[in-house]
């Protein structure tokens, strides 16, 4: 699986995409132009901690830049109904 995720950085930085990633493998972060990277000593049950929240800040400020208010989805309703 990390060899597929090498490839694939690979290709599509050769592509001229921007890359952006969040990994322990020094290949992967090689080929990014972004990277959040994560201390491969980290315990596997605190790895999604570690991993989520960068994603999760990136897409937040993502939609800052692009002028969009991520309180605010288009086509999503924020609504619960309680029986």
């Amino acid at each position: 699986m990390v060899e597929d995720s090498r490839i694939l950085a690979q290709k599509i930085n050769q592509r001229g995409i921007e890359v952006i990633s969040i990994s322990t493998d020094p290949e992967i972060i090689s080929n990014s132009h972004l990277t959040f990277p994560i201390n491969a000593e980290c315990p596997e049950w605190l790895s999604p901690l570690v991993i989520v929240f960068p994603g999760k800040y990136m897409a937040l400020e993502l939609a800052r830049h692009r002028g969009l208010d991520p309180d605010r989805h288009e086509g999503l309703t924020k609504v619960t109904e309680t029986w």
